[in-house]
Protein backbone atom coordinates (compact mmCIF):
# COMPACT_ATOMS: atom_id res chain seq x y z
CA UNK A 1 0.00 0.00 0.00
CA UNK A 2 2.99 2.41 0.80
CA UNK A 3 4.68 1.57 -2.42
CA UNK A 4 1.48 2.97 -4.37
CA UNK A 5 1.03 5.96 -2.44
CA UNK A 6 4.39 7.03 -3.41
CA UNK A 7 4.08 5.79 -6.57
CA UNK A 8 1.06 7.57 -7.12
CA UNK A 9 3.10 10.99 -5.41
CA UNK A 10 5.43 10.51 -7.88
CA UNK A 11 3.73 10.47 -10.60
CA UNK A 12 1.08 13.57 -9.62
CA UNK A 13 3.94 15.74 -9.98
CA UNK A 14 4.22 14.79 -14.28
CA UNK A 15 0.79 15.27 -14.82
CA UNK A 16 -0.05 17.94 -16.82
CA UNK A 17 -1.77 20.74 -15.20
CA UNK A 18 -2.64 23.68 -18.25
CA UNK A 19 -2.63 26.42 -15.79
CA UNK A 20 0.92 25.90 -14.88
CA UNK A 21 3.54 28.50 -15.16
CA UNK A 22 5.30 26.12 -17.36
CA UNK A 23 2.03 25.90 -19.77
CA UNK A 24 1.49 29.85 -19.79
CA UNK A 25 4.58 30.75 -21.75
CA UNK A 26 7.92 30.37 -22.90
CA UNK A 27 9.31 32.44 -20.93
CA UNK A 28 7.80 31.12 -17.85
CA UNK A 29 9.74 32.92 -15.37
CA UNK A 30 8.57 36.25 -17.08
CA UNK A 31 5.23 34.72 -16.88
CA UNK A 32 5.54 34.40 -12.85
CA UNK A 33 7.27 37.76 -12.61
CA UNK A 34 4.42 39.70 -14.22
CA UNK A 35 1.43 37.86 -13.27
CA UNK A 36 2.31 36.37 -9.21
CA UNK A 37 4.13 39.55 -7.15
CA UNK A 38 6.73 38.71 -5.72
CA UNK A 39 7.54 35.15 -7.02
CA UNK A 40 9.48 35.18 -10.43
CA UNK A 41 10.14 32.04 -10.90
CA UNK A 42 9.00 29.10 -12.80
CA UNK A 43 8.86 25.63 -10.78
CA UNK A 44 8.17 22.62 -12.37
CA UNK A 45 8.26 20.76 -9.00
CA UNK A 46 5.96 23.38 -7.45
CA UNK A 47 2.01 23.14 -8.29
CA UNK A 48 0.77 26.13 -5.44
CA UNK A 49 0.47 29.51 -7.27
CA UNK A 50 0.96 28.53 -10.27
CA UNK A 51 4.42 26.84 -9.70
CA UNK A 52 6.10 30.53 -9.05
CA UNK A 53 8.03 30.31 -6.59
CA UNK A 54 10.17 33.30 -5.04
CA UNK A 55 13.35 32.00 -5.19
CA UNK A 56 14.73 30.07 -7.84
CA UNK A 57 14.52 26.75 -7.66
CA UNK A 58 17.90 24.88 -6.94
CA UNK A 59 19.41 22.59 -9.35
CA UNK A 60 19.53 19.60 -7.55
CA UNK A 61 15.89 19.83 -5.51
CA UNK A 62 14.00 20.52 -8.96
CA UNK A 63 16.43 19.63 -12.11
CA UNK A 64 13.49 19.95 -14.67
CA UNK A 65 14.36 23.34 -13.75
CA UNK A 66 15.59 25.82 -16.82
CA UNK A 67 15.73 29.71 -16.40
CA UNK A 68 13.96 31.64 -19.20
CA UNK A 69 16.61 32.09 -22.50
CA UNK A 70 16.40 35.77 -21.86
CA UNK A 71 17.27 35.78 -18.11
CA UNK A 72 20.06 37.35 -17.11
CA UNK A 73 22.29 36.04 -14.17
CA UNK A 74 23.59 39.55 -13.58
Amino acid sequence: MLVLAGLTLGLACRISNEDHCVHKSIDSDAWCAQSVPGQPFCSPCEAIDHGCVAARPDDEACPEYMPDSSSSTG
